[in-house]
């Protein structure tokens, strides 16, 4: 097998390169008016999607299908199921820009078979080898992985980008926060020897305050200006 099959980030993050590459020097051109957007899109949802869930989803799944074997003890997922993801992933790019012209069913399948198929492959290594990770967060990964997919009906809709928009930033703060939590001290310790102390209360509260953060679009302002700034 070859080595860019063996685990998951490195077919995910040269891709996340890639694209941290192309969509800004795109966006540019459109904004010059050297290119045209997707004529089924606004440029803004456009941009946003790619940056979300073409880099971020790259990044964000690399991480993922890596790290949570480490987490349970597990293979993990790789060789061809890595290159069905990073074909699904490909097409994804394509139907962002050419799907418009597709009928809706082949268009939003090629929009959301790389999330669900991504999202389903952690989950299962996750529920699967619960037993043998030392953590207990995982139901976060539960409940938020599958809104991505509602996040993102949202952001390419034409009345609901703003929701979308910022459901999908709450989603993504929530995962890197609980990622962050289970590597930082790993990494501490490893390389400098520095025990971090963990406070239960502290670790909840910020987790849940995170979580609530995914329902800002609804919230009071008030409410929601409040906990951003907490």
């Amino acid at each position: 097998m070859r080595p860019l099959w063996l685990v998951g980030f490195r077919p995910f993050f040269p891709l996340a390169c890639a694209q941290a590459v192309v969509t800004p020097l795109l966006w540019v051109l459109m904004l010059s008016g050297g290119v045209h957007p997707p004529a089924w899109l606004q440029p803004q949802q456009w941009h946003a999607h790619e940056l979300f869930y073409g880099f971020g989803l790259a990044v964000l799944g690399g991480f993922l299908l890596t790290a949570t074997k480490n987490w349970v003890q597990d293979r993990g997922h790789h060789g061809r199921t890595l290159q069905v993801l990073v074909g699904a992933w490909l097409l994804e790019r394509v139907a962002m820009w050419w799907g418009g012209e597709w009928p809706a069913w082949l268009r939003w399948g090629a929009l959301n078979v790389y999330g669900a198929a991504l999202i389903s492959l952690v989950l299962w290594t996750l529920v699967r080898g619960r037993k043998r990770d030392s953590y207990r967060d995982n139901f976060l990964f539960v409940v938020a992985l599958p809104v991505f997919l509602a996040a993102r009906a949202l952001l390419l809709s034409p009345t609901h980008f703003i929701e979308g928009r910022d459901v999908t930033l709450a989603l993504f703060r929530l995962a890197f926060l609980v990622m962050l939590e289970r590597t930082l001290t790993q990494f501490m310790k490893a390389a400098f020897q520095v025990v971090l102390p963990r406070v239960a209360v502290l670790d909840v509260s910020i987790k849940a305050l995170a979580l609530s953060l995914l329902a800002a679009p609804w919230l009071p302002p008030p409410l929601r200006a409040t906990l951003e700034v907490t």
